[in-house]
């Protein structure tokens, strides 16, 4: 099920709306909104397409990190704890579950978690010479001196605490959130490896109060998955859940529904953004309502004739024309404009997802890399445009989407008070209160950790640090 976009010509909105010009059109639903204005012209057309870009790969490979499930707290996990570790591996975890077993099964998770931190406090561990094995966030604490803890326990009470209540995006009813194991932030996680530099050795830096605090590239990395977390960079998507028509049993009907990105719109977000600027593109890889979000980082693809079945590099080989083809399912959902259609196998490969580890030294090499391909036609008008498509298996991205080119990086209350961290000395009492709260020259400043987010001039100086 999902929307029939055109998004490189025209757009069909519904069956009765007819075509509308694509600069009538929202500019958020054009695959260009998801590519950046490096100097390269945008490509639409088969013929403008060189061969080159029949596979292409971005300049900077992202890092692979943690999605940081919310059952196990988020980054409030001690996931370097030797006696956490050993109860959780008792559990069979299982992403493939039903929704009710894989809430039942995060419910288990975040008891052993829960009672982890009620057995040991962090003085405890500090006692036992044991601050490496504490958590990102308490690691983060400790740094900036907050004895109240209020990043790793806005963060642990966030990810398993009571539940809060929230909208049902398909029914609009509210209904008591309940995490499932598959919750966490990938979207952060992604966001931030395309952003934010790799950490590739462990740092060691005094806290405020004297503690010798060791972060491994691991910690910084939740760090940064958290900022742009919580504090999401301004983006652009196709596909993804919106207010659409679905298609269900050949027919339209109104209502929310799973709307996967358009063949077309994807083909040519993935040339443009990874084979022309050779910047990385972020996806949901899933089309079901779960989500995981990862950063593409190359992709290779082939054109195959869809009458012959034939595969080639060159698409003049491959083009079928629409109205000697026999057997095509799509036929009433196809651009009325397109002359030709096209298959298209497209592989690609993108930075998944590793568990966090207490490692010495972080690399490519130590990415975690993912295939896939995907099996899509494109509907090509008689000048050769693409102005639509067809996915032709049930595997399918469910979006695309990138920040904008000009996201804002840093904190408005960093850039307010003008915080700065060489690193050497002690986090600044300015800091300090951005991060917890409090009183500055008689001004009341929030606490960022409040709001779950961790200054930025603080890890990114660590991260400089961990080069």
């Amino acid at each position: 099920m999902k929307l029939k976009l055109f998004l490189v010509n025209l757009l069909i909105t519904s069956t009765t709306l007819g075509f509308q010009p694509l600069e009538d059109v929202n500019s958020e639903e054009h695959p260009r909104s998801v590519v950046w204005e490096l100097g390269n012209p945008f490509l639409s057309n088969l013929q403008t397409i060189p061969s080159e870009l029949l596979e292409g790969r971005s300049a900077i490979q992202p890092w692979s990190g943690d999605f940081w499930s919310e059952s196990l707290g988020s980054i409030g996990f001690r996931y370097n704890d030797p006696w956490l570790q050993k109860n959780l591996d008792k559990e069979n975890l299982d992403f493939t579950d039903s929704e009710r077993k894989s809430i039942k099964r995060a419910r288990k998770q975040s008891k052993i978690v829960n009672e982890n931190y009620k057995k040991f406090s962090v003085a405890n561990y500090i006692e036992q010479g044991r601050i490496n094995q504490l958590s990102p966030a308490e690691k983060y604490d400790l740094l900036i001196g907050d004895k109240k803890q209020t990043l790793s326990r806005s963060v642990i009470d966030n990810a398993i605490g009571e539940g809060y209540v929230v909208v049902d995006p398909k029914t609009g009813r509210e209904k008591k959130y309940k995490a499932e194991l598959w919750n966490g932030m990938c979207d952060g996680t992604s966001a931030a490896s395309i952003i934010e530099k790799r950490p590739i050795h462990p740092v060691t830096v005094t806290g405020v109060n004297g503690h010798q605090i060791t972060f491994y590239p691991d910690d910084l990395k939740a760090l940064m998955s958290l900022y742009w977390f919580e504090n999401e960079p301004e983006h652009n998507l196709l596909g993804g859940f919106k207010e659409c028509p679905r298609r269900k049993k050949g027919k339209l009907s109104e209502g929310g529904c799973y709307s996967n990105v358009n063949p077309a719109a994807w083909h040519l977000a993935v040339i443009n953004q990874i084979g022309s600027n050779k910047v990385p593109l972020l996806f949901d890889s899933d089309p079901s309502d779960e989500t995981w979000n990862y950063p593409i980082m190359g992709y290779k693809l082939r054109y195959y004739d869809l009458a012959t079945g034939l595969e080639t590099t060159n698409f003049k080989d491959a083009l079928a024309r629409r109205d000697q083809l026999i057997g095509d399912e799509f036929i009433h959902f196809r651009n009325p404009k397109s002359k030709y259609l096209l298959g298209v196998l497209m592989e690609i490969h993108y930075v998944s997802g590793r568990t966090a580890q207490a490692q010495n030294f972080d690399a490519p090499s130590k990415d975690n890399i993912v295939s896939m391909t995907y099996h899509y036609d494109l509907e090509i008008d008689e000048n050769l445009e693409i102005v639509g498509g067809e996915w032709l298996w049930s595997i399918r991205p469910d979006m695309v989407w990138m920040p904008v080119q000009d996201f804002k990086k840093t904190l408005d209350i960093e850039d307010y008070l003008g915080l700065s961290w060489d690193g050497k000395s002690p986090i600044s009492l300015k800091s300090q209160i951005a991060a917890s709260g409090g009183e500055l020259d008689g001004e009341v400043i929030p606490s960022q950790s409040e709001r779950l987010i961790p200054l930025p001039h603080i890890f990114r100086r660590l991260v400089e640090m961990a080069q």
